[in-house]
């Protein structure tokens, strides 16, 4: 196993607003190895999004540290030294958001570079063209045409483009399948298995989409109100769900084989709506909607800790494994 390069201790972020204080992410403590691809998954509202934007650095935590090859990098990317800022860098789900409309990709990837120091046009039109062979798009094809008349797989990948021209070593991926349609999904999951295995690179890849977390992720962190309840590898995580949480996401997964039936965690539904981030339930934060929920779970918040004592597989939760 390569060394351990992210480090994520007791980390939160709290918002404030006119309703209350909402605790988008609230103490996690996660790593993430070199080369992997840690996957992020929960519902909406879970925190996974907001601690990918923590990681990148679009805001700085409330509290808790983000130590990254050893180097404390817990505030705003404009803070940190600006080595780290081309390392980590971030895909968002719409690209049409992300994307100015009326430029150039051509001056959208360029952008970037000038930012890096690369002032000569030829060397900067060398290297765009380079960067969109590496995602599968022609530059003849590509060079100077705008976002708005792109799809949407083709926006991803001027996205992804536009995320390598820094050279980074870490990508936080956020949802960057949710707005394409199956093909296209595929398309977009290959490119970026392709693209890691031939720049080493290091993923936190957040989606809702459980089947490619799977197909894409090494690891799984499974989120819940600003929790981390279960972390495991990815096999054993689908093969062997423990949070009760954990297994009403799997229960609810498509299947079109009777081996993949044979899988599927037998069904667990869960009760209520998601409580609000302002005002979480005490105890486990799942008690409200838990099927199996004991007294205990209603007054004491359990810890996330592995289930045995030699066990990768983690849970916060006071009947699993026990």
């Amino acid at each position: 196993m390569t060394q351990e390069f992210l480090k994520i201790i007791n980390l939160k972020k709290y918002f404030h607003t006119n309703y209350g204080t909402v605790k988008a992410v609230d103490d996690i403590s996660f790593n993430v190895v070199e080369g992997e691809t840690l996957g992020l998954v929960g519902e909406s509202g879970s925190g996974k999004s907001t601690t990918g934007h923590l990681v990148v650095g679009m805001y700085a935590p409330t509290s808790g540290k983000i130590i990254y090859r050893g180097l404390d990098i817990s505030f705003t990317a404009d803070e940190r030294p600006k080595g780290v800022r081309h390392e980590i860098q971030i895909v968002f789900q719409d690209p049409a958001s992300s994307l100015n409309p009326s430029k150039y990709v051509k001056d959208i990837i360029a952008s970037q570079l000038k930012l890096r120091g690369m002032r000569d046009d030829y060397e900067i039109e060398e290297r765009i063209s380079k960067l969109l062979e590496s995602v599968d798009l022609p530059p003849e094809n590509y060079m100077y045409r705008k976002p708005r008349d792109l799809g949407g797989g083709e926006l991803q990948a001027i996205a992804i483009a536009r995320a390598l021209s820094t050279d980074p070593k870490l990508i936080v991926l956020d949802e960057p399948t949710s707005a394409l349609d199956v093909i296209t999904q595929a398309k977009i999951v290959n490119l970026l298995l392709r693209i890691q295995e031939e720049r080493k690179l290091t993923y936190i890849f957040i989606t809702h989409d459980l089947a490619v977390a799977k197909n894409m992720s090494r690891r799984i962190a499974v989120m819940y109100l600003g929790k981390i309840v279960e972390l495991a590898q990815s096999e054993e995580l689908f093969s062997n769900p423990l949070h009760p949480y954990t297994m009403m996401l799997f229960s609810s997964i498509p299947v079109l084989t009777e081996e993949d039936r044979k899988l599927r965690p037998k069904k667990v539904r869960s009760v209520g709506e998601i409580p609000s981030a302002i005002s979480p339930p005490p105890g486990c934060r799942f008690h409200t909607r838990c099927p199996f929920v004991k007294d205990v779970c209603k007054e004491k918040e359990p810890v996330l800790e592995p289930v045995n004592t030699d066990s990768l597989h983690l849970v916060a939760c006071h009947l699993a494994g026990r």
